[in-house]
């Protein structure tokens, strides 16, 4: 009960700051119910498994070649050095899509950079949300885990330094595919898919661009 109104005050405090859309049935009611439900989930089922080492471990990677640091949070690494990450979602991942996320590859580089070792292992730990109009709403929690080798770590340097090359010309190019394409999430928003959304000609791009080059410098 402690971790489930933690939960709710953290929840209800990051939603007056979040675009929900009803396109989607995001209902926030109905999605905070989930979180709870998913969040006690976890607390009967996996947490009596798990001894912490570390929670929300914050690192900062330095790759060479690469002008910036990588900086990111870890979710758990328990005792037996194992690396979890977290998941929500509708349906369980296929193998494929576990095994080409950049995400545990740069955990895994993180870890050894910071410990001198390798973790013992990785893995999501995917909370899948089910429903259906007989049973109503439960949440199935799938331990995944994954292995890295050396050419994933190469192919995450690699798209590293092209981000990173792409920063340094101000290319930023469009991407409405991701959450972060959202009026809260991008500053560019009321300039790019907000004037599409409403039907007017995009001659918006080269302004933007130029924008992009004024800023070039800063962080993004």
């Amino acid at each position: 009960d402690v971790v489930t109104d933690s939960f709710r005050d953290s929840w209800k405090e990051a939603a007056r700051e979040s675009v929900f859309d009803p396109e989607k049935e995001e209902n926030p009611t109905d999605m905070l119910d989930e979180g709870v439900m998913m969040v006690r989930k976890y607390q009967e089922e996996m947490a009596p498994k798990v001894q912490p080492a570390a929670v929300e471990s914050r690192f900062s990677l330095n790759i060479p070649g690469l002008r910036r640091s990588i900086m990111g949070y870890i979710d758990l690494i328990d005792v037996n050095d194992v690396v979890t990450d977290h998941k929500t979602s509708r349906k369980v991942p296929d193998s494929l899509t576990l095994q080409k996320s950049h995400q545990l590859t740069l955990y895994k580089m993180a870890f050894r950079s910071k410990h001198g070792r390798d973790p013992k292992g990785l893995r999501f730990d995917y909370l899948v949300r089910k429903s259906s109009k007989k049973t109503g709403k439960w949440v199935e929690i799938h331990p995944m885990p994954v292995q890295r080798s050396e050419s994933h770590e190469k192919l995450f340097i690699e798209t590293a330094k092209t981000v990173s090359n792409a920063i340094d010309a101000a290319l930023f190019h469009p991407n409405p595919d991701t959450f972060i394409c959202s009026p809260m999430g991008c500053g560019y928003w009321s300039r790019c898919m907000g004037r599409v959304l409403q039907g007017e000609k995009l001659d918006a791009m080269d302004e933007i661009h130029q924008m992009q080059i004024d800023a070039k410098g800063k962080v993004f």
